[in-house]
C-alpha cells in the first residue's frame, strides 16, 4: 500500500455488533412502565429477603408512584437508589384523622423501619396540605442514611421517629413542625424550606439516648449542621420559630447555618402549658444571613444558647453525637462516591468507558434515561432510533451501596443516512485524496469526532480541508441550501 491515507466513505450504520448481557448490579429493578422486576415499590420491598446478610440493592425508574410504601424491620440493609430525584417520586395523601385508623404516625408516605437503609434520589411527598397532620416519611430504623433526597409536606413532614439517620444534601419542605421527633438526626449541607401559613421548623422530644455531656446539659437530638433555611417569597418576615419542644429532655441545635430575615428575633417558642424548654437544649452556633454575615441574637430566648468553638467542636462531630451507649457511628463514609467514568466513547453502537475502582457496574443513559446496567465498562445499544440524535453518559454504582458516581460527560450521536431536498436531490461526497473531501454542490460543512464534538467548520463551500487530521472516524454533516442536511461517516486510514 502506498504511504499515505485511503479514505473510506460509508453511511453511519452498523457493521460489526457485539451483544454485551446485562448483570445484576442491581438485585431489582422497579419501573412503572413495566420495564423492570416490578412495577411498584412496595411489591419491590415485599421481594428483599428478610434479615438479608448481604446489601440489597434497589434501582428505581422514574416515574410518580403513588402509593403508600412499608419498609419492614426484618428488611435490613437495603439501598434504594432512583433514576433522578426529579424523576422519581413517592406521593400519597393520608392525614392524621382521615380514618379511625389513621394518626399522625400512620399517615405516613413512607415508613422506613429497617436498619443501614441507604437511600438516594427520591421525592417524598405527602399531598394532602394543610388539613391536618401528614407525614411524609417516617424513619424508625438505626443507621439510616438518605443522600439527595427530597421530603415535602405541611404539617409533620419528616418524623424522626427513633434511632440514627443522617440526611445529606437533602430538601425538606413545610409549614408546622415539620421536622419533628425523638431520633438522633442530622442534616447536613440541607436545604430547609419554609411555606406560607407555618410558624415552627423543628419540635424535637426526648431521644432516650445515653450519651451525654458530663454536665448532662446537651441532649442528642435535631442537628442542622452546613444547612440553609429558605422560605418561599410569600412568607412574612419576622415569622418562623426555629423550634419548640414538643417533650422535655429535647434538642434542636443549628451549626453554621444561613438563614433569612423569615426567623423570628427570638429564635424559639415553648411548647404552651408546658416547661418542656427547662429541660433540654436550643442552640446556635454562627448563625449568619445570606451575605455571610453573623445574624444579630441578641433577642433570643434567655433559655437558648449560643454555643462556643470547643463545644461544637467537642460535642457536634459525628463521633460524639451519633454514639448510643458506646456505639458510634460515622454515616459520612455511607455518602462517598465512586469517581465519574472516563474515555465515553461509541463506535459501531459499541459504548465503552474507563472501568473505575470501586465500582460493581454502571448505569448507562441516553437521552436522560437509564437504559442499561452493565457490570462491564461496555455496551452495545441496539435499541436507540437512529434516525435521531442521542445523547449519552454513564455512572458508575458503588459496591458498597449502590451509590452513584457524578455523571460522565456526555457524547452525543449524530443522526444519518437522511435523504435531502425536494425530488430526493442528495447532497454528495464525490471524490477525496489526503487533503480534502469534495462535494456535488455548495454546502455549510461541519466535521465532528466520533464522540460528537465540532472540530472543524466551512460553509458555503464544495470542499472542506482533511489534510492535518490524524487517522480515526470521524462524522461529516451536509447541510444545504434548503437548509437539509445529511451526514457520512469517514474513517481515515
Amino acid at each position: 500500500m502506498k504511504k499515505g491515507r485511503i479514505i473510506l466513505l460509508m453511511i453511519l450504520q452498523s457493521i460489526f455488533i457485539t451483544f454485551t448481557v446485562d448483570s445484576q448490579v442491581f438485585d431489582i429493578i422497579v419501573a412503572a412502565d413495566g420495564s423492570g422486576d416490578y412495577r411498584t415499590i412496595q411489591k419491590a420491598l415485599d421481594a428483599v429477603p428478610s434479615n438479608a446478610s448481604k446489601r440489597i440493592k434497589v434501582f428505581i425508574k422514574n416515574g410518580t408512584y403513588n402509593q403508600k410504601i412499608y419498609l419492614s424491620s426484618l428488611k435490613r440493609n437495603v439501598s434504594l437508589i432512583g433514576e433522578s430525584v426529579d424523576g422519581v417520586i413517592i406521593s400519597w395523601n393520608d392525614y392524621a384523622g382521615k380514618t379511625s385508623l389513621i394518626n399522625t404516625a400512620e399517615s405516613y408516605t413512607f415508613l422506613a423501619e429497617g436498619n443501614d437503609l441507604y437511600v438516594e434520589n427520591l421525592t417524598v411527598r405527602n399531598t394532602a396540605g394543610s388539613i391536618a397532620q401528614a407525614v411524609a416519611i417516617r424513619v424508625t430504623g438505626d443507621r439510616q442514611v438518605f443522600k439527595n433526597c427530597r421530603f415535602i409536606g405541611y404539617q409533620d413532614t419528616y418524623y424522626a421517629h427513633k434511632n440514627r439517620q443522617y440526611n445529606f444534601h437533602c430538601y425538606i419542605e413545610g409549614a408546622t413542625d415539620f421536622i419533628f421527633g425523638e431520633s438522633t438526626a442530622v442534616f447536613d449541607s440541607c436545604e430547609i424550606r419554609c411555606v406560607k401559613g407555618g410558624h415552627y421548623i423543628t419540635a424535637p422530644s426526648d431521644t432516650k439516648l445515653t450519651s451525654q455531656t458530663p454536665d448532662g446539659t446537651f441532649y442528642h437530638g435535631l442537628l442542622f449542621t452546613s444547612c440553609i433555611l429558605n422560605s418561599d417569597n410569600d412568607v412574612p418576615a419576622n415569622s418562623y420559630y426555629l423550634g419548640r419542644p414538643w417533650q422535655p429532655n429535647a434538642s434542636s441545635v443549628f451549626v453554621n447555618c444561613l438563614m433569612g430575615d423569615f426567623i423570628k428575633n427570638e429564635g424559639w417558642s415553648i411548647w404552651d402549658g408546658t416547661n418542656n424548654h427547662l429541660s433540654g437544649c436550643y442552640a446556635e452556633y454562627q448563625s449568619k444571613n445570606y451575605n455571610g454575615e453573623l445574624i444579630d441574637v441578641s433577642q433570643r430566648v434567655e433559655w437558648s444558647k449560643q454555643l462556643t468553638t470547643n463545644e461544637v467542636y467537642s460535642y457536634y462531630t459525628m463521633d460524639y453525637f451519633f454514639r448510643k451507649d458506646t456505639l458510634s457511628w460515622d454515616p459520612t463514609q455511607e455518602t462517598v462516591t465512586p469517581h465519574l467514568p472516563e474515555g465515553l466513547e461509541m463506535e459501531n453502537n459499541l459504548l465503552s468507558w474507563s472501568s473505575v475502582s470501586g465500582a460493581c457496574g454502571y448505569v448507562l443513559f441516553r437521552n436522560d434515561t437509564a437504559i442499561a446496567f452493565p457490570e462491564t465498562n461496555f455496551y452495545t445499544d441496539l435499541t436507540a432510533d437512529r434516525s435521531k440524535s442521542n445523547m449519552y453518559y454513564v455512572r458508575a454504582v458503588s459496591y458498597r451501596n449502590g451509590a452513584l458516581s457524578p455523571r460522565s460527560e456526555s457524547i452525543t450521536v449524530i443522526p444519518s443516512g437522511i435523504t435531502l431536498g425536494e425530488n430526493n436531490e442528495i447532497i454528495r461526497i464525490i471524490r477525496a485524496d489526503k487533503s480534502n473531501i469534495y462535494l456535488s454542490e455548495q454546502a455549510d460543512i461541519k466535521l465532528y469526532n466520533i464522540n460528537g464534538i465540532l472540530i472543524k467548520e466551512q460553509k458555503n463551500s464544495d470542499q472542506i480541508i482533511i489534510g492535518n487530521l490524524t487517522k480515526g472516524t470521524y462524522l461529516i454533516e451536509m447541510k444545504g441550501k434548503d437548509g437539509k442536511s445529511i451526514t457520512d461517516k469517514i474513517i481515515l486510514y
